[in-house]
């Protein structure tokens, strides 16, 4: 796959050829900018910045690490209903009530 500067990396893959790229990365959660260079790993979802890279994927589907992070926000999702209403529970007993 050709992924062009200011285009966001759609795989998780392996640099084959091309300019030397740099990007940002998703899993630090923070804008740092990484040189990638033939051999390195590319993360789906970061941004290349310059330079064109060639990339090959490794790694497709439900396995890619964007779509294990969109995973656990879904689960984390699911069970925010169940602990506020924990939460609101434990609140009534334990918060003194003004009569």
């Amino acid at each position: 796959m050709r992924i062009r500067p200011g285009e966001r990396v759609p795989i998780d893959g392996v640099v084959e050829s091309g300019g030397i790229g740099r990007g940002r990365i998703a899993r630090h959660w923070e804008p740092r900018l990484i040189e990638k260079r033939f051999g390195d790993q590319t993360i789906s979802g970061s941004l290349n910045g310059h330079g064109t890279l060639l990339a090959r994927a490794t790694v497709v589907g439900d396995e890619s690490f964007l779509r294990q992070v969109i995973r656990r926000v879904e689960d984390a999702r699911a069970l925010k209903p169940g602990l506020l209403h924990l939460v609101d529970r434990v609140l009534k007993i334990y918060t003194p009530s003004c009569s």
